[in-house]
């Protein structure tokens, strides 16, 4: 396999890792369930994910979108890792 065969197919193994649901991947599906919760420090609210691996997020509650972003590269990670450990 070519470099460039190899970068075009790595390249269309991360689009579609984008596009796909990562909660239902079988590395996390009940094994990396979130909740999300409320958190006050001051005048400071923020939103926390937890998951019962023990990551957390804490970030401003201003950005859910972030927060989202967060969970999904938990997930992402926990996949990769799972990848990793099945090619070894």
């Amino acid at each position: 396999m070519t470099a460039a065969l190899a970068n075009a197919f790595a390249a269309s193994i991360r689009i579609r890792r984008r596009n796909e649901k990562p909660w239902l991947h079988p590395a996390v599906a009940g094994m990396h369930l979130v909740s999300m919760t409320r958190d006050c420090a001051g005048s400071e609210v923020y939103s926390v994910a937890t998951c019962q691996c023990g990551w957390v997020s804490r970030i401003e509650i201003a950005d859910f979108a972030e927060q989202d972003r967060a969970v999904d590269g938990h997930w992402r990670d926990v996949i990769a890792a799972a990848d990793a450990a099945a090619a070894a």
